[in-house]
């Protein structure tokens, strides 16, 4: 893994790589913000990805070096981008504002970690999961997650009753706690490689997905993606441009904004009065997510589809959710119940189909 990593995000010389380039056969025109380096398949430059085209994307940075060299494009981007103020860059990079699964779903499997806040020292949390509520005989898969020295994600296992792996993933970060790699020997896609670099709050993310054949562990693809964050004053812009080989999709970009006291995308906006509560969310096709909530700003009640899927949320005097309650035939309704054991704090229990999951944690020792 390490050798892999090193080969791709720290090369040691890239002269070789820049022989095979025809720069003559490269088409360029502004993109995104800043200016996109196309090849063409059956080019000479792509006889190294066997015929495929590739392009080069230069961000605002790489581009103003270029317009030094080629200041026929300067006219081109005459306007600066506005860096927004530090609070309204993480008011824009916080995925919770813009998240709707609050709403319409009880807490995720790490989620729960924000409640049952457990000490810096936890190393695994387990989750055993029985097929009958009132039996502890009928086990059906035990779950672990793994957490390195940093708080962060190590690996992910699922065990069967028999203890035999059904599921594994493992997780690598560089010296920043940045993700760098995922790791799964038994999914299609094995490897996933990351490389994150920014400044002023832009962000840019090298994605790189290895691709073979379950049955006969054949490379099958090598799938590069860059993924690229810019701001400009209340607005954010993510893209995901493919590297190499035709796109298999257009190019996706995703919008954020702020609007007043509101969180918005080009698909929804997440309404707040001018105290910061929650009022509802209202989407791209002008209907509304009515939502109502107590004194800490947590979900009570949600309606959707013009009150046909309903969803209601219980809490404890603490603040932690105890029952969530969806309005449905085909929904499970889960009920959260927590104990004084630091190593065993929560049961959960749900009713379609009829499971309980402990919980468990281990901690490191000093």
């Amino acid at each position: 893994m390490e050798r892999i990593q090193n080969l791709i995000f720290d090369p040691k010389d890239d002269s070789d790589f820049l022989t095979k380039i025809d720069f003559s056969e490269a088409i360029v025109f502004p993109y995104f913000n800043g200016l996109r380096i196309e090849f063409p398949k059956y080019s000479n430059s792509s006889k190294m990805f066997d015929g495929k085209s590739f392009r080069i994307v230069l961000n605002e940075m790489e581009t103003k070096e270029l317009l030094k060299v080629y200041p026929e494009f300067k006219k081109v981007f005459a306007k600066e981008l506005k860096i927004p103020t530090q609070e309204n860059i993480e008011k824009l990079n916080n995925d919770n504002n813009f998240d709707l699964s609050k709403f319409s779903s009880a807490p995720k499997e790490l989620e729960l970690l924000g409640i049952l806040n457990p000490n810096s020292e936890l190393k695994m949390m387990k989750i055993e999961t029985y097929r009958n509520q009132s039996s502890s005989n009928e086990l059906m898969n035990t779950k672990y997650f793994y957490f390195n020295d940093f708080k962060k994600l190590d690996s992910i296992i699922i065990k069967n009753e028999r203890e035999e792996t059904l599921f594994s993933e493992a997780y690598f970060y560089d010296k920043n706690n940045e993700l760098t790699a995922i790791y799964n020997p038994k999914d299609e896609t094995k490897l996933r490689l990351f490389s994150n670099k920014g400044s002023n709050g832009n962000k840019e993310k090298i994605k790189m997905y290895e691709y073979r054949d379950a049955l006969s562990n054949q490379y099958l693809e090598l799938s590069v993606i860059r993924e690229i964050t810019v701001f400009n004053d209340l607005y954010r812009y993510s893209q995901e441009i493919e590297l190499v080989g035709e796109p298999k999709y257009e190019n996706k970009t995703y919008v954020r904004f702020l609007d007043n006291h509101s969180y918005c995308t080009e698909y929804l906006c997440v309404l707040y009065d001018e105290k910061g509560r929650l009022i509802g969310v209202k989407t791209n096709k002008y209907q509304t997510i009515d939502v109502l909530v107590n004194e800490n700003n947590q979900p009570l009640e949600a309606y959707f589809d013009n009150d046909r899927d309903k969803c209601f949320f219980i809490y404890d005097e603490k603040g932690r959710i105890e029952k969530f309650q969806p309005i449905s035939s085909n929904r499970s309704s889960v009920v959260y119940e927590y104990h004084e054991d630091s190593n065993h704090p929560l049961t959960i229990f749900e009713s379609n189909p009829e499971l309980k999951h402990e919980y468990f944690f281990e901690f490191r020792t000093p």
